[in-house]
This record gives C-alpha cells, structure tokens and sequence, in this order.
C-alpha cells in the first residue's frame, strides 16, 4: 500500500478502525468431543507455566477450577466483540468478582482464536502485566473464561472519560493525560511485551487502548490474545487496522516490531 493511500486510510478508518483475524493454516486442531455423560467437551494444548512443560486440557460445563453457569450470577456488560461479549459475573459460592469472556465458537476462525486465546494465558500466567485467567468451561457452542476482574476498565474507556470530561468543562482547552500515569501505564505495557517477546517469542499482534486493562490499584495488563502468534513468521494479516505498523499494511512478514509500533500510537493517542 503506497504512503498516501495508507495515511488515507487510516484517517478514513481512524484509531479504532477495521478489525482483521484470519486463521493460520498451521494451528493446532480445536477437538470437540462428548464425554461418558454425552455432554460436549473440547480438548486443547498448552505448556503449564508453573511446571514448563506441555499438557493437555479437557473442557467440559463444570471447568477444572469448578467454576460452572449455575454459580454464576450475570451482571453488565463489560464489552463485545464479532463473536462474543465480557460480562461482569459474581461467583456465588464465594461472592468474588470476575470478568466472564463469553465466545461463540460456531466458526472454525473463532474456535483457532479461542484455542490461541487460552494457550498464551495457560503459558503466559505467571506475568503480573497479564490478566488472570481463572477457570474456562463449555456449554452449548459457547466458551467461558473466568478472567481477573480489571476494575477501572480498559484504557480506551480512560482515554474516552478524559476527552468528555474536557468537552464538559467547555474551557476550550485540550488538557493532556498526566505524564505520570501515562508513564507508569505505558512502563507496564512495555514490561508485558518484553516477556512475550523474549520469554515466549510472542506476538500480541492486537495491541490497542481497548486491550489494554487498569485497575484501581495502578495494576496494567494486557487481555486478548485471541490473533497472537509465536515465532513471528507469518505474512497473515491479523489484528486492528488503526494500530498496525506500515510494514503489516503492505503484507510483510509479522515481528514483534509490530507491537511496539503500537504502543507507539496508544501514547501519542493518551498524550495528544
């Protein structure tokens, strides 16, 4: 894609524009399967970070953790997607608090994402930039993953406050994020990508604002894996448009540059 046509699209598009997951021809099969009972279940791969090495995992409608749909009590909506939702839940049993990542995985594509999805949070968990992932059950064509609840949010929530708090007081001024706290979030960004990078040769290959969650406490970490990839050698486009580097625009393989590239907007958005 040539320079001015790419600087086009983007504005066309803006920083939250186009969103584009194609699946690798080379992931790990998704199993879906019945147990003793005849209810589905679906297997998946994944290395344990505590032990370091590989092991399989069995889904089925009551998940390892025991985290199951009758112990869960629905609240609002945290965010949506193509295929899917965040919901806040409340687990009865112990009255806690979690983020429930509801997926549909009628689609192939989906069911790649999904898989993805879990393998970088069964091997990535022991990070405290990466959201926790808890328990993941099965019911009726639909995943579940019991995540750590983010308390503030994402980040594009923060950055979409802050530009209405602006527009309300009317002073006709445009305010910047404080330095401080745009430091300290882009410090705890930069810690996670190193660690996917150089520990796991991971590529978040979708890092944005939206993927990017706060806490209450200053806590930072990343959430979505759904298009990661490791060893960085594909061509495949994946990702959001807005945030990606020129060289993924023009089709060239993927690197971690890629991530770093957007990091790079995410400050220039909290900070213009």
């Amino acid at each position: 894609m040539e320079p001015n046509k790419r600087a086009k699209f983007r504005q066309d598009r803006g920083l939250h524009g186009l969103h584009v997951a194609v699946p690798l021809a080379r992931e790990a099969s998704f199993n879906l399967d019945f147990d003793k009972k005849g209810l589905a279940t679906f297997k998946y791969s994944a290395k344990d970070y505590a032990t370091g090495q590989p092991r399989d995992y069995v889904v089925s409608e009551k998940g390892e953790k025991g985290f199951q749909m009758s112990d869960l009590e629905l609240g609002q909506e945290l965010g949506h997607g193509e295929a899917g939702c965040v919901l806040k839940a409340r687990h009865k049993p112990t009255n806690r608090l979690f983020a429930l990542k509801r997926v549909n995985i009628c689609e192939q594509s989906t069911r790649h994402q999904v898989m993805r999805e879990l393998q970088a949070y069964r091997e990535c968990g022991s990070m405290p930039q990466i959201v926790d992932l808890f328990d993941v059950f099965y019911v009726e064509q639909r995943v579940y993953m019991v995540l750590e609840l983010m308390t503030w949010g994402s980040l594009e929530l923060l950055i979409h406050s802050h530009n209405v708090k602006i527009k309300r007081e009317g002073s006709g001024k445009y305010e910047k994020m404080q330095e401080s706290l745009l430091s300290s979030i882009a410090f705890s960004v930069l810690k996670a990508l190193r660690f996917l990078h150089d520990d796991h040769k991971m590529v978040h290959r979708d890092l944005k604002p939206g993927n990017v969650l706060l806490s209450m406490d200053g806590g930072v970490k990343l959430s979505d894996f759904g298009v990661s990839i490791r060893d960085a050698d594909t061509d495949c486009v994946a990702g959001t448009v807005g945030y990606m580097s020129p060289e993924r625009l023009d089709g060239q393989v993927c690197s971690d540059k890629g991530d770093i590239w957007a990091l790079g907007i995410m400050i220039l958005e909290c900070a213009k």
